[in-house]
C-alpha cells in the first residue's frame, strides 16, 4: 500500500494566509524582523514552512536546530551553507565566517568575543541580503537552539527594522526541559516591537473532517468522521494516521474498524506508525532504521556509507517516509515515525547500530558533539568524553561559553571511574569558568564545591587557593556576602600555607576591598592590615598601596579623618615612587572619598578633578569614568546639577564605561531630573541604575538609589511602596556597618513616616542616625538627626521643640553648603512656624525655600514646598495674599503634569511642541493648558506663567 502523503494545508488556511500577510508586512513595512510560528508537535509548523517555502517570490534559506547537538552557531551556519549551495554566498567571507564552515578550509581565526562572532555572521547575512534584496530566513525547531544562535537572532531582530530581511522561526515551547535560554529569548521576543506572534492551535472538528476526507481522497462515513475527530485530538498529524489506519484496513471495511473500536488512538499511535513499515521490503527497513539512529536529519551518504548499499533506498522516498531538503540532506516526514522505530529497537541493537553510525562519522570528520552522543548512546563513555571536551574547546574558541559548560557537564555524568583523574580536575575548573562566563553560577558554584572534595585539591594548598578565589567571586555574584568573606578568609590562609605571600596579599587587598564595597567596616580594616603586612614582607608595592589606602578610607568611614588622609597619602606615595600608576589611581580615587566621608562635598569636588586629571593623563581611561560618576555625586550634593548631569550623559554615552560608574552616573541623574519634576526620565536612570548595583552589589550607591525610587513613588502617590522602599532602606543599613551613605534619604523618609503618624518606623529613622553619629561625628549626621527629632516633635505636637531642631538643621546645612538639604529643612520649618501660629515667619520660610528651589532648577522640590505651603494656608484658615508673601490663592494645587505643561509654555513652545517634549498628543496638552488657565484664574497663557512663576514652580 502506498502511504497516504499530502502537503496541502486543508484546515490551516486562516494560520497560513496570516503569516504570510505577516511576512508581507515586515517586508513592505520594514515594522518587524522576526516571525515566531509556534505549536506542539504534529500541528503542522514544518508542512506550513514547506508550503511557504515553495511559494516564496523572494530568497529563502533554510536551516534547522538539532536535539542531539547544540553546536554553537549550528543553525545560521545551516543558513550560510544552504547559500553556498545556492550560488549567493559572499565572496570574500570574514574569517570568524570561514572558522564555522570547516569545509571552506582552514584558517588561523582572530581571538574574537561572542559579540564579534554575532556581527561577522550578522555582516554575512547582510552581504547575501545586498546580493539578492529581499532575504526570508526559515530556521525550524529553534527550541533546540543553543544559546549562541538565540543571541544572534535577538540581536539581528533588534537591527532588522527597515532592512529588508526577516526571519521566520519554528518552535515547540510546551517542549519539555528547554534551557533557561531559551525561556528568556522566548520571553523577550514576544516582549519586542519587532516580532509578531503566530500559534497554531488544534483543528476544529470541521478542519479535522476537512483534512480527513482529503486525506482519505474519498468522502467517510458519519461513523469514521466522529471515530478521527475523536481520536486525533485536532492534531493534524493524528488525522493522517487515523486515516492511514482506516486505509490499511481497506475502504469496505472502515466502518467495521470503528465499530471494533481498533486501532485505538493516541494510546497505539506506536503501533500503527510501525505497522506502516509493512510495506517496506527487508532493505528498505534496514536503511530507514539505520536513518533513525542518524537523527531526524543527515546526510544521504552517510546513511549509504553505513549500510554499504543503496538498495531500498528508493522506497522510502515513494513511500514519503523520508524527504529529499537540499543537495544530500533528508529529513523524516515526521519525527513520529522516528521515534516509533528507536522505540522499537532492543538495547544490544541500538548499541551496535550507534557504534557503526560513530565509527563511520569519526571517519568522515564528523562534529566532536554528534559523535559524542552515537558513542554515549553506545555506551563508550571513554571516547565520548574525549569528543565532548573537544567540543568544549571548540565552543570556548567562539566564547559560546553556554555550550562548553553544557558538553563539559555531560562529559562529568558519563566518566568513566578511575579514567584519568587528573584531566577530570581540569575539567570540572573549566566547567566553573565557562558556566561563570555564561551566568550559569549555580551550575559554576556546583563545579567549585566538587573540586573542593578532590583529595588532588586538598592536598595542594596552592591549587586550594585558587579555587577558594573563584569560589568567593561566584559566591560575590550570588550575593552571598558570609560565603564570599569566608572563602576569601580561607584562599589567604591556603596561599600563605603555600608560601605563595603576593597571592596572600592580592587576596587580602581584594578582601578589603570586597568589604568597603559591602560597608562592612570592622572585617575590612583586619583584611587591609593583614595586606599591608604581606605586601611589605614580599615588597608588593602596588598591592601596599592600595592597601593603604582602602584602610584610609575605611577610617574615614569610620569617622577618624585625620588618620584617613594620612593612610591614602601614604599609599599615593608608595604608588608615585615605585611608578605604579594603577594602584597610584586607585589611591587618588580614595583621597576624594576620604573628604566625601567627612562631608566636606567642596574638598571632594576638587579631590575628584585632580583624580580625573591623573587618570586621563596616565591612560586610564575606565578609572576616569569611576571619578566621573563619583564627581557627579559631589556636585548633585553642593547644588551643582548642571555640571553633574553634564558630566553624567558623557560617562553613559561612554562605551568604556564600566558598570559601577554607569551605575552612579545613572543615579545621580535619575535624583536631579526626580528633583526637577521630569519624572519618567528620571525612573527610568534609577532603575536602569537599580538594576546594575544589585548585579555588582555596590551597597554606597544602593542606598541612593533606594532613596530616588522611594520619592519616586512618593510623587506617584504610591504610598505602600514608598514606605516598601524605605523599609529596604533601612534594612540595607542594618547588614552594613554604614555611618555616611545613608544620611540624605534619612530626611526624606522621617517626613514620610512623622506625616503618616507612622511613630515606630519614625523611631527608627532616629535610632540609626543616632548610631551614624555616634560612628561619625560629623556635622552632616548632627543636622540630619536634629531633622529627624524635629519630625519628632511635630508629631508629638510640639511645633516649638521642633523649630528649634530645624533651625539647629538648617545652619548645620548651611555651612556644609548642601543646598537640597536646606530646601527641605526651610519647608518643613515653614510647616512648624504655622503649626506654632508664626504665620509670618512661616510664610518666610516657605519663601526662603522656593527661592533656594528655583535657584536650583528643582521644580520637584517647588513642587512638594508648594503643597506643604498650601496645607498649611488652609489648616490655617487664611490667605496667602494677606500675608503679602508671593504666591497664588491657596486653593490652586497644580499636578506635576501641568507643571511640566507650564515649563513648555514659559519655554516658548508651541502645543505640539510641548506634546513632542513629554511624548504626549497635542490634544492632550491642550486639555491641560485649559485645565491650567482655569484652575489660575488666568485668561491668557503669558498670565498663567506670571502667576505660577510666583509659585516658585518655574527656574
Amino acid at each position: 500500500m502506498e502511504r497516504v502523503m499530502d502537503r496541502s494545508l486543508v484546515g490551516r488556511d486562516k494560520e497560513y494566509n496570516s503569516l504570510r500577510e505577516g511576512i508581507n508586512r515586515a517586508f513592505t513595512e520594514g515594522h518587524c524582523g522576526l516571525i515566531l510560528l509556534d505549536g506542539d508537535t504534529g500541528m503542522g509548523k514544518s508542512r506550513m514552512l514547506q508550503t511557504l517555502v515553495d511559494e516564496a517570490e523572494v530568497e529563502v534559506l533554510r536551516g534547522r536546530a538539532q536535539p542531539d547537538q547544540p553546536s554553537p552557531f549550528q543553525p545560521i551556519c545551516d543558513l550560510l551553507r544552504h547559500a553556498r549551495r545556492k550560488g549567493i554566498f559572499p565572496e570574500e567571507p570574514s574569517v570568524l565566517v570561514k572558522a564555522l564552515l570547516p569545509e571552506l578550509g582552514p584558517v588561523d581565526a582572530p581571538k574574537a568575543n561572542l559579540e564579534g562572532t554575532i556581527a561577522a555572521l550578522a555582516e554575512a547575512l547582510y552581504l547575501i541580503h545586498r546580493k539578492v534584496g529581499k532575504l526570508l530566513l526559515v530556521l525550524e525547531d529553534l527550541h533546540w537552539g543553543d544559546s549562541a544562535t538565540l543571541q544572534f537572532i535577538e540581536k539581528a531582530a533588534d537591527a532588522c527594522e527597515g532592512v529588508s530581511v526577516v526571519f521566520v522561526i519554528a518552535i515547540n515551547s510546551r517542549t519539555p526541559n528547554l534551557s533557561d535560554f531559551f525561556y528568556n529569548f522566548h520571553r523577550k521576543v514576544r516582549r519586542s516591537p519587532f516580532s509578531e506572534v503566530y500559534s497554531l492551535p488544534p483543528l476544529e472538528p470541521e478542519g479535522v473532517q476537512a483534512l480527513a476526507n482529503h486525506l482519505a481522497e474519498r468522502s467517510l462515513s458519519e461513523e469514521e468522521l466522529k471515530w478521527v475527530t475523536e481520536k486525533s485530538r485536532g492534531i493534524p498529524l493524528y488525522v493522517e494516521v487515523c486515516v492511514q489506519a482506516l486505509a490499511s484496513q481497506g475502504e469496505a471495511e472502515g466502518a467495521e474498524v470503528v465499530s471494533r473500536g481498533t486501532p485505538v488512538l493516541p494510546v497505539t499511535i506506536r503501533d500503527v506508525l510501525l505497522n506502516s513499515l509493512s510495506c517496506l521490503s527487508d532493505w528498505a527497513r534496514d536503511l530507514l532504521i539505520t536513518a533513525a539512529i542518524l537523527g531526524r536529519e543527515f546526510c544521504l551518504p552517510d546513511l549509504v556509507g553505513i549500510e554499504g548499499n543503496e538498495d531500498g533506498l528508493g522506497e522510502l522516498f515513494d513511500q514519503g517516509f523520508l524527504l529529499d531538503i537540499a543537495t544530500g540532506q533528508v529529513v523524516f516526514h515526521n519525527d513520529f515515525i522516528r521515534q516509533a522505530i528507536l522505540e522499537d529497537l532492543s538495547w544490544s541493537e541500538k548499541r551496535k547500530r550507534h557504534t557503526a553510525v560513530a565509527n563511520h562519522l569519526e571517519k568522515t570528520g564528523a562534529s566532536p558533539v554528534l559523535l559524542a552522543h552515537h558513542l554515549i548512546e553506545a555506551h563508550q563513555y571513554e571516547r565520548a568524553c574525549h569528543h565532548l571536551l573537544d567540543g568544549a574547546e571548540a565552543s570556548c574558541r567562539l566564547h559560546a561559553y553556554a555550550e562548553a559548560s553544557h558538553f563539559l557537564e555531560q562529559a562529568l555524568k558519563v566518566w568513566p571511574p578511575g579514567h584519568a583523574d587528573d584531566l577530570r580536575v581540569d575539567t570540572l575548573k573549566q566547567l566553573s569558568q565557562c558556566a561563570r562566563f555564561c551566568g550559569q553560577l549555580i551550575k559554576a558554584r556546583d563545579a567549585l564545591e566538587r573540586l573542593l572534595g578532590e583529595r588532588v585539591i586538598q592536598a595542594n594548598p596552592q591549587q586550594l587557593g585558587e579555587v577558594l578565589v573563584d569560589l568567593s567571586l561566584v559566591y560575590s555574584l550570588l550575593s552571598k556576602d558570609d560565603e564570599t568573606l569566608e572563602f576569601h578568609r580561607q584562599a589567604v590562609e591556603a596561599f600563605i600555607a603555600a608560601g605563595a605571600f603576593k597571592q596572600a596579599a592580592q587576596e587580602a587587598v581584594n578582601l578589603a576591598e570586597y568589604c568597603l564595597s559591602r560597608i562592612l567596616l570592622s572585617q575590612g580594616a583586619i583584611a587591609a592590615e593583614q595586606a599591608i603586612e604581606l605586601a611589605q614582607q614580599v615588597e608588593e608595592h602596588g598591592l601596599r598601596s592600595r592597601a593603604l589606602a582602602s584602610l584610609g578610607v575605611i577610617r574615614a568611614m569610620q569617622g577618624r579623618t585625620e588618620a584617613a588622609k594620612q593612610l591614602v597619602e601614604e599609599g599615593v606615595t608608595t604608588a608615585l615612587n615605585h611608578n605604579d600608576m594603577e594602584a597610584a589611581v586607585y589611591a587618588y580615587r580614595q583621597i576624594a572619598h576620604v573628604y566625601e566621608y567627612a562631608s566636606d562635598y567642596r574638598g571632594d569636588v576638587d579631590a575628584q578633578w585632580r583624580a580625573l586629571e591623573f587618570c586621563k593623563t596616565h591612560g586610564k581611561e575606565d578609572s576616569a569614568q569611576i571619578c566621573m560618576g563619583c564627581l557627579a555625586y559631589a556636585l548633585l550634593r553642593i547644588g551643582d546639577w548642571k555640571q553633574a548631569l553634564e558630566i553624567c550623559k558623557d560617562v553613559v554615552r561612554a562605551r568604556e564605561a564600566a558598570g559601577a560608574a554607569r551605575a552612579i552616573a545613572e543615579a545621580v541623574m535619575g535624583i536631579i531630573l526626580l528633583n526637577r519634576g521630569e519624572m519618567r526620565t528620571a525612573k527610568r536612570h534609577l532603575e536602569s541604575a537599580h538594576e546594575t548595583v544589585r548585579r555588582i552589589s555596590l551597597v554606597p550607591i544602593e542606598f541612593n538609589i533606594l532613596w530616588g525610587l522611594a520619592l519616586m513613588a512618593q510623587a506617584n502617590e504610591a504610598e505602600e511602596q514608598a514606605r516598601s522602599l524605605f523599609l529596604q532602606l533601612f534594612d540595607l543599613w542594618r547588614r552594613t556597618e554604614d555611618c555616611h551613605d545613608i544620611i540624605p534619604s534619612m530626611l526624606s523618609a522621617s517626613r514620610f513616616f512623622g506625616t503618616r503618624g507612622e511613630k515606630k518606623e519614625l523611631a527608627i529613622c532616629s535610632e540609626i542616625l543616632n548610631k551614624v553619629l555616634d560612628r561619625n561625628p560629623n556635622r552632616e549626621a548632627r543636622a540630619a538627626l536634629a531633622t529627624v527629632l524635629g519630625e519628632q516633635e511635630l508629631m508629638a505636637g510640639n511645633p516649638k521643640g521642633a523649630i528649634s531642631q530645624y533651625k539647629t538643621a538648617f545652619e548645620d546645612f548651611d555651612a556644609l553648603e548642601l543646598p537640597p538639604e536646606l530646601i527641605h529643612v526651610a519647608g518643613r520649618l515653614g510647616v512648624a512656624y504655622f503649626l506654632a501660629g508664626a504665620h509670618e515667619k512661616g510664610a518666610d520660610q516657605f519663601s526662603r525655600a522656593l527661592q533656594l528651589a528655583r535657584k536650583l532648577g528643582a521644580r520637584g522640590m517647588a513642587a512638594r514646598i508648594t503643597e506643604w505651603r498650601t496645607k498649611a494656608l488652609r489648616d490655617a484658615g487664611i490667605n496667602s495674599s494677606s500675608l503679602g508673601s508671593r504666591g497664588s490663592p491657596d486653593h490652586v494645587k497644580l499636578t506635576r503634569r501641568q507643571i511640566d505643561v507650564a515649563s513648555g509654555i514659559a519655554d516658548g513652545l508651541t502645543n505640539k511642541e510641548i506634546a513632542h517634549r513629554l511624548n504626549l498628543s497635542p490634544r492632550t496638552v491642550e486639555m491641560h493648558v485649559a485645565r491650567l488657565l482655569d484652575r489660575l484664574d488666568s485668561r491668557t497663557r503669558s498670565e498663567a506663567i506670571r502667576k505660577i512663576t510666583d509659585m516658585g514652580l518655574l527656574d
